[in-house]
């Protein structure tokens, strides 16, 4: 997971992280995604962000766990796919309540995909 915060800072500074043509949902809309310059092509982030969290996230301490929400937070902001907007809005709501000691890290964690 720790690896992921490089590559998500470097993505961010190079623009590599940005919207583009969503590459599964209707037409015309767009999500955020990550353009690999490696392999030449985008891969949507919401199924990486949530891949990360959904394997790795509990093992974090508290402080790196909200470093990764704060960089949700940063990639998901100027989004306008629906999920990543809901993403955004949680990991900000989250980060909060960490901060103020109103939910346990692993409670986060659980908490971030829910419904």
């Amino acid at each position: 997971m720790h690896a992921s915060i490089g590559h998500i800072v470097c993505g961010i500074r190079r623009n590599l992280i940005k919207p583009g043509p969503s590459l599964k949902g209707p037409s015309r809309t767009t999500e955020m995604q990550f353009y690999c310059l490696g392999f030449g092509h985008a891969s949507a982030m919401f199924g990486f962000v949530k891949d990360v969290f959904m394997s790795c996230a509990k093992e974090l301490d508290e402080e790196t766990l909200m470093k990764e929400l704060d960089y949700v937070r940063k990639i998901f902001q100027g989004g306008e796919d629906l999920k990543g907007k809901e993403l955004h809005l949680k990991a900000d709501v989250l980060h909060t309540k960490l901060v103020t000691k109103m939910i346990s890290p692993s409670d986060a964690c659980d908490f971030i995909f829910q419904r």
